[in-house]
């Protein structure tokens, strides 16, 4: 029923008191710097959360719900507070998952447009969610926030106007959905929001977000990609060259997507975790040249990928960026971070060769590529470029990259029977 923390615990735990349904009150020391995800699930019994008044990093509310020091983000509100009604303070930004689910005494919610994300059920299971009353044809708002659609949502469907968020999850179990089309003044689209459709449209109006001809979400000016929606019957996309930031699960669950490539003179920087998690159709993928860094557990479950490229500007690949996939291996460059990486962890890895003059990293050679060249003559700068692209440059394999090396170049283009293969 009741638990006392020592004074000087700095963390507690991912989950550490989920479902410790008869403990009705507990008390954060003033040492604590971490709680961990999820920490109080379902703790039916719980009235109460007290945070010590010298914690530097947590702090309370009159209710006894949970928030972070500066109270913009609200962490967790007691399960077991028998309270009827709650307004969420002004001062939050953000509510995490699962921050309210399962309070069955809660009837009445009031959410501030302060908020500008609400993650996956965070009102889960609430009186308020389990009021028939509060659903409009199987959608669930709090005020101007969209929180949670019905299985039973089918067709197009129109977020009402006036709408500032759509929480996590909002629609990821609506297996008959078809196409969402997002107003003008929603500021703010959990990315796990709209998994569960085939098609998004955003008005042309909004300032944060766009779509696609596809129906695929960006944000506002393409540079990231949110959502592909997971039921699109589509078995190819071409990633925009707008592109820098493939986001967290953008394109998790795409069961029918067998080819993903990239549009020429791609500016991608970041592939997201869990981008590509669960693309059980996915044989193979080239990442172009200019990206960074790969995020964690980016290829989880991508039963059939059997082949990834990755050029050497990649430098970071997150963990498990490859679980589960059993077949795969790994094309790089020689003494490159994939190398390495395939190395560490067992995959085959197959060794490549530049493509000479191709000095871009596009697996193209056209003018484009002089040009670049002369531009980095011109500055003197080649710093930008990685092993491979030196490489690729130099076709006269003097040791340096300078205008003969673009003469060259455009003399290949003009007449592609001429070799760019140095020494040749």
């Amino acid at each position: 029923e009741s638990i006392s923390l020592p004074k000087d615990i700095a963390v507690i735990g991912n989950w550490s008191f989920a479902y410790c349904t008869a403990l009705t009150r507990i008390t954060i020391p003033d040492g604590l710097t971490n709680i961990g995800n999820h920490a109080f699930y379902h703790c039916t019994g719980i009235t109460r959360i007290s945070v010590g008044s010298n914690n530097e990093y947590y702090t309370n509310d009159a209710r006894g719900a949970l928030f972070d020091k500066s109270k913009t983000t609200l962490i967790q509100y007691p399960t077991g507070n028998t309270t009827v009604s709650y307004a969420v303070p002004s001062t939050v930004t953000h509510i995490d998952n699962y921050a309210f689910a399962h309070n069955v005494f809660l009837k009445r919610l009031s959410i501030p447009d302060s908020v500008k994300n609400i993650s996956g059920n965070a009102f889960y299971n609430t009186a308020y969610y389990k009021n028939a009353d509060n659903w409009d044809n199987d959608v669930l708002y709090i005020g101007n926030h969209l929180i949670a659609s019905k299985p039973t949502l089918s067709g197009d469907y129109t977020v009402k106007d006036g709408t500032v968020t759509i929480a996590g999850n909002a629609f990821s179990n609506c297996y008959s959905l078809e196409a969402v089309t997002i107003p003008a003044g929603v500021v703010s689209i959990y990315p796990s929001a709209l998994s569960g459709c085939t098609e998004i449209t955003v008005d042309d109006e909004n300032q944060y977000y766009s779509s696609d001809n596809s129906g695929v979400l960006f944000n506002k000016d393409k540079t990231t990609l949110i959502k592909y929606p997971s039921k699109k019957a589509s078995d190819s996309y071409i990633i925009p060259s707008t592109v820098q930031n493939i986001g967290n699960y953008a394109f998790s669950g795409c069961s029918n997507l067998k080819n993903v490539s990239f549009a020429l003179n791609s500016s991608l920087k970041r592939i997201g975790d869990g981008a590509f998690f669960e693309c059980n159709s996915l044989s193979s993928l080239t990442i172009p040249a200019g990206t960074k860094s790969i995020g964690g557990y980016a290829f989880d479950s991508c039963s059939k990928l059997k082949s990834i490229k990755i050029h050497d500007s990649v430098t970071s690949i997150g963990d498990y960026a490859f679980f589960a996939c059993t077949n795969v291996s790994v094309s790089g460059y020689d003494g490159s971070f994939s190398g390495d990486y395939a190395l560490e962890l067992g995959l085959p890895f197959i060794t490549i060769e530049p493509v000479y003059g191709d000095i871009k990293g596009d697996e193209t050679v056209d003018v484009s590529d002089v040009i670049t060249a002369l531009q980095l003559i011109a500055a003197d700068d080649f710093s930008a470029l990685t092993k491979s692209q030196k490489a690729a440059a130099d076709v006269t394999n003097d040791g340096a990259i300078d205008v003969s090396d673009a003469i060259r170049i455009l003399q290949y283009i003009a007449n592609p029977n001429i070799s760019l293969t140095p020494n040749a």
